[in-house]
């Protein structure tokens, strides 16, 4: 991980990137016999973060290209690209944008709203796996079984009241997802890309904070 933060007045920038590379398996199949692998699958992460203080007013934003991201808790995964007749593997990892902002004013009477914004942008490469319409074989995928979530928003509107050290918050969050079906006759379904059956479920939730700090 690497990056460069510059500060002005009342601005701060920060440009990052993150890169990982694992082994996922380290013995595979040829023939019939269980062989040594080197399979490896290499990801790279860049982000940009701005944020903005002037008295009590504070904004900060932050967006993240992310391949695969399942280590940086974003929705994301990887699979297989290639089966090798030497029993190893080649992978392709999903490419997502994540996306936020947010804004908070005050000091004791503190409000603020945040947005993000979430866009599945598929796989690099495509898939050697089998695609039916709700799963693909050897994907591996974090939060959610099957990569079948196209995009996604969450709208958060919220306050805090700050008295010495105790706090007590009131926020509401909506959050929207579009789920679809994979179409395997379809280009894009060989890149994790949900085509069929596209539709929005959306989440209310109200939740408060009591806090004391010591």
């Amino acid at each position: 991980y690497v990056a460069v933060t510059a500060k002005a007045g009342g601005f701060l920038g920060r440009v990052g990137v993150d890169v990982l590379s694992i082994k996922p398996r380290t013995t595979g199949t040829a023939d019939g016999v269980e062989v040594k692998v080197d399979d490896r699958i290499t990801t790279v992460t860049p982000y940009i973060f701005l944020q903005y203080n002037k008295g009590k007013f504070s904004a900060k934003a932050k967006t993240i290209y992310a391949q695969a991201g399942e280590h940086m808790n974003l929705q994301g995964g990887y699979g297989v690209s290639a089966y090798n007749t030497d029993g190893s593997y080649e992978y392709t990892p999903t490419q997502t944008s994540s996306t936020w902002a947010s804004f908070t004013y005050g000091k004791t009477w503190q409000p603020g709203f945040m947005v993000g914004y979430y866009k599945n942008l598929g796989t690099t490469k495509d898939l050697a796996g089998t695609i039916s319409s709700d799963e693909i074989d050897d994907f591996y995928f974090s939060k959610n079984s099957n990569p079948n979530i196209a995009q996604m928003y969450r709208i958060v509107p919220f306050i805090t009241y700050n008295l010495g050290k105790f706090t007590i918050g009131l926020e509401y969050e909506m959050t929207s997802v579009q789920y679809g079906d994979f179409d395997s006759s379809a280009a894009d379904a060989k890149r994790a890309l949900v085509t069929e059956n596209l539709r929005w479920i959306t989440n209310h939730r109200v939740q408060a904070m009591f806090k004391f700090t010591f």
